[in-house]
């Protein structure tokens, strides 16, 4: 699915895309093997929003704020995509967020580095981890890009203080991070959701698919969901950071529509899980858009799947392989 789309509504990421084929094929493995041709330090803009006039713009803010329905200041609600197709990204970052905000915190570091004003932050260095769980830091200003209206054009910023004109700004300063170690957001476009956690918190992270070993068995296409619900529930509950990939609405497949509560569900987009209620045949998985607006994951603004819709709906499910707490 094309640009346009995400631009006009962002109904769907480029999972499958081409574009960031060679981030998707290599993760993390040649960031930096692009020529943004970017002359500020900043990553470079996707080159057709910067004919749309999208540009940088210095942002006043801090990294945390604790909002109205936030439990802590890093929260899973302060996640909001943008115009940019990487939900894969902001999933994983949601989903670490809501099992661990400090671990969050650990990754973004402040600098003070104006010998007119001490106090002045002038940059942040960030944290990740490549290919061989070695960490690597990438040092960003807070300047971000926006729209031709002086908005947030990709990651949006957490909760906003309005007497202050302040934002929150942890969620675009590791966007912009990642993708300045992947010399450009265009490059960041479309990727594997476990790759992104394993570069957030240096542990290593699966794919689950249904398994299709007892096949000539059961006599099934593969295994029970229940099964395969069940299972992802155990990593649910260790704390792994669990994601599920829906499929692609153009495929055989897809039969996406809507959840259980009525909200629609997107077609080769990446949610967090949020909860799972295992009861027989009447259970139901919770999940988080990582689209987020002003979606509160406490009300019933985010899919509920029964067994049915999560069944037809979802592709695969993420975790890291060991827990984060």
């Amino acid at each position: 699915m094309g640009r346009q789309a995400l631009q006009s509504a962002r109904l769907a990421d480029i999972q499958g895309g081409m574009a960031g084929l060679v981030p998707d094929l290599f993760p993390d493995i040649f960031p930096g093997m692009f020529d943004s041709g970017n002359s500020s330090g900043n990553p470079a803009i996707v080159a057709e929003d910067v004919t749309g006039g999208f540009k940088y713009k210095d942002f006043n803010g801090v990294r945390y704020r604790q909002g109205l329905n936030d439990k802590t200041d890093v929260s899973l609600n302060d996640i909001t995509q943008g115009q940019l197709g990487d939900c894969y990204f902001m999933a994983a970052l949601g989903a670490i967020a809501r099992i661990k905000p400090d671990w969050i915190k650990g990754l973004i570091k402040e600098n003070k580095e104006d010998p007119k004003d001490k106090a002045a932050v002038t940059s942040y260095s960030v944290t990740f981890y490549d290919s061989d769980l070695d960490a690597v830091t990438e040092k960003i200003t807070p300047s971000f890009p926006v729209t031709t209206y002086g908005n947030p054009a990709y990651a949006q910023s957490g909760d906003y203080d309005s007497a202050n004109q302040s934002y929150e700004l942890w969620p675009m300063i590791m966007e912009k991070a990642y993708a300045k170690w992947y010399d450009g957001y265009a490059n960041i476009e479309s990727g594997y959701v476990d790759t992104a956690l394993r570069q957030l918190t240096g542990k290593s992270a699966s794919m689950h698919y249904r398994d299709w070993s007892l096949t000539w068995y059961l006599g099934t296409e593969n295994e029970p969901i229940l099964d395969w619900v069940t299972r992802m529930n155990t990593d649910f509950l260790a704390n792994k950071a669990v994601c599920v990939t829906t499929y692609d609405k153009g495929s055989k497949k897809s039969n996406l529509g809507k959840a259980k509560n009525g909200v629609e569900v997107i077609g080769s987009h990446v949610y967090v899980v949020t909860s799972i209620k295992l009861d027989g045949a009447k259970t139901t998985v919770t999940l988080y858009n990582p689209h987020g607006s002003d979606l509160d994951p406490n009300t019933q603004d985010h899919p509920i799947l029964d067994l049915t819709q999560f069944e037809a709906y979802i592709y695969r499910y993420a975790s890291l392989d060991e827990s984060l707490k």
